[in-house]
């Protein structure tokens, strides 16, 4: 029978031979291959070693040179001290096998020997089972390994299938072992199921967002990275550290779907264990940038998750986060933090507002002010630049469409802002978008708030002297009453995105238009007495404008109907062979 060689699928020069005779001749080792020799030699699963032509050269190879294959392989796939002996054990069970039958190496591999492990009732060969797959898959998830597609097909056909449900079950359970000797197996079993957690359906594990989420509960991962006292296969406090960005990224990847996050929008104590965890204030000062990527943004976006409105419905956590003073306390912190990223920030401003808008909330009046305060700064004066201010305007427009305190107090402390971005057309202060936002927040507040106070009575007032404006603008009219004149409502600057402009420009003049609508309606549906002063104001306009005499709800219409003015391309101005400098008249 011929001997063993690897160099039919290791190319010269990264090419190693194991030779053996019938005779019992000793083996004779040459050069051991490179990492990508050896790579390509165990993507076939390297330890087959080509048994059935080959029996009497493994049964006759030393320890020495064994050892030292095995050391190969292991320091190729990357397996640590621990798991060294799984590969010697795969090596000597294939020894064993192929001994009794030489076909028993066919169709055997390291997946599929770490697959049985993990199905025996034995610690210690789950344990190696364990320690195997998640060696492997970390391997694929590198540089080399990603070069290698088909291990990883195998690695997901084997274990993820259906008919390995079984496998991925008892992972996702092992995760809430509290056993001092299970303490290595869930850390591997938390790579793993993150590696699998597009296979995971939580209605089909029993207890599995309960075991998944035990990952939170370890001690803070700030602590020295020292061992923990021997007992079993303990791990050190570093590694404890994992399991929980372990823990917070499987439930984030969970969440994707919608199944998922149902259940875990109405598991008990799940937002207490992320709110914990954000709330590490050692970790935030001594490492905000590892705390806040490994920790604060998935947390945020899964606690933004549980407040959506497709999950509200019988929503356990949402009533947990809005009756939550730790979790309202760390959403602010993070918005003030100079070091937190743009977008976790974003995502807690989402949640604050949310928050804010439930009537059934623990966020105090105080609380609420400080908010709003904060979003008319980054609405208004970009108190956190320009990447916030418009989503601080919608969450504004959002928190004054309703009865509670939010409404109260936009109305009470920043109507008269409202009022004076959508007026002062002449400071330069404020563009298209901002008015927008400013017609709808003052739009919902008049269409909404129900009692006649002494600050709706200075809104109405101040809607009262700017409605005619308002009106005038989006006729066409010019913003003077002394010399009105039809002219565009926005002149677009030279060099600016047309498009942009012209569909902004659209959407404020439906915007104000709206607002004129809206707010002459329920003022003249309540005070019979206003109906004659529009209409004297009507006929003022109408009369400098040298345009026929109407009703202010005539003009109210025509501005509703009317298209906002068009932008020509600037290249549209002129023909291809007209030079921009010369001269028009000759």
């Amino acid at each position: 029978m011929g001997g063993f060689s690897l160099h039919r699928v290791a190319p010269y020069p990264h090419r190693a031979r194991v030779q053996g005779c019938r005779s019992g001749a000793g083996v004779h080792h040459r050069a051991m291959p490179t990492v990508p020799a050896i790579h390509v030699w165990a993507v076939r699963f390297s330890l087959d070693f080509a048994v059935a032509s080959n029996l009497s050269g493994l049964r006759t190879i030393s320890a020495y040179e064994e050892n030292k294959l095995v050391r190969n392989v292991a320091d190729a796939y990357g397996f640590d001290e621990a798991s060294r002996g799984s590969v010697l054990d795969y090596l000597h069970e294939i020894k064993v096998g192929c001994e009794k039958d030489p076909s028993f190496a066919g169709g055997r591999n390291m997946i599929t020997y770490a697959a049985q492990l993990m199905e025996s009732t034995s610690p210690n060969r789950y344990l190696s089972g364990v320690r195997i797959l998640d060696t492997l898959i970390r391997f694929n998830s590198g540089a080399i390994g990603s070069g290698f597609p088909g291990q990883s097909m195998l690695i997901s056909n084997t274990i993820g299938s259906a008919s390995s449900g079984s496998i991925l079950h008892n992972l996702v359970q092992m995760l809430d072992s509290k056993s001092p000797y299970d303490e290595e197996i869930r850390l591997r079993a938390a790579r793993i199921v993150e590696h699998f957690v597009i296979d995971i359906r939580l209605d089909k594990i029993l207890q599995g967002i309960q075991c998944i989420s035990s990952l939170l509960d370890l001690k803070p991962f700030h602590q020295p990275d020292e061992p923990l006292e021997e007992y079993g296969h303990r791990i050190s406090v570093g590694e404890e550290g994992q399991m929980q960005v372990r823990g917070i990224q499987i439930l984030l990847k969970l969440s994707d779907d919608e199944n998922n996050l149902r259940i875990m929008s109405n598991t008990d104590d799940l937002v207490w264990k992320i709110v914990a965890l954000i709330n590490d204030k050692e970790l935030h000062l001594r490492k905000h940038d590892k705390w806040s990527r490994d920790i604060v943004d998935p947390g945020v976006k899964l606690i933004k998750r549980f407040m959506s409105a497709t999950t509200r419905s019988n929503n356990i956590l949402w009533r947990e986060i809005s009756t939550s003073l730790e979790a309202i306390s760390s959403l602010e912190s993070i918005i003030d933090c100079d070091k937190c990223d743009e977008e976790v920030k974003k995502q807690a401003i989402r949640v604050l507002a949310q928050i804010c808008w439930d009537t059934s909330s623990v966020m105090g009046d105080q609380n609420k002010e400080r908010f709003i305060g904060s979003l008319i700064d980054m609405f208004l004066h970009k108190s956190k630049g320009s990447q916030f201010e418009n989503l601080a305007g919608e969450e504004l427009a959002q928190l004054s469409f309703g009865f509670g305190s939010c409404a109260t107090i936009i109305l009470e402390k920043y109507g008269p802002n409202m009022i004076d971005c959508i007026g002062k057309t002449d400071s330069g202060l404020y563009n298209s978008i901002h008015r927008k936002i400013a017609a709808d927040v003052l739009k919902h507040l008049y269409g909404n708030y129900s009692i006649d106070d002494e600050h709706f009575q200075n809104l109405k007032e101040a809607m009262i002297d700017l409605l005619p404006k308002v009106l005038r603008e989006v006729l066409g009219w010019g913003l003077t009453e002394t010399h009105i004149q039809r002219v565009p409502s926005y002149t677009a600057p030279a060099g600016s995105g047309l498009a942009a402009t012209q569909d902004n420009d659209g959407r404020l003049q439906e915007a104000l238009a709206s607002l004129c609508a809206t707010v002459y309606n329920r003022m003249v549906n309540t005070d019979a007495d206003l109906a004659d002063r529009f209409e004297d104001i009507t006929a003022r306009m109408c009369d400098l404008a040298a345009e026929p005499l109407k009703t202010f709800s005539d003009l109210i219409q025509e501005a509703m109907q009317r298209q906002p003015p068009y932008y020509p391309p600037e290249n549209a101005m002129r023909s291809n062979d007209e030079n921009p400098n010369e001269c028009c008249i000759s």
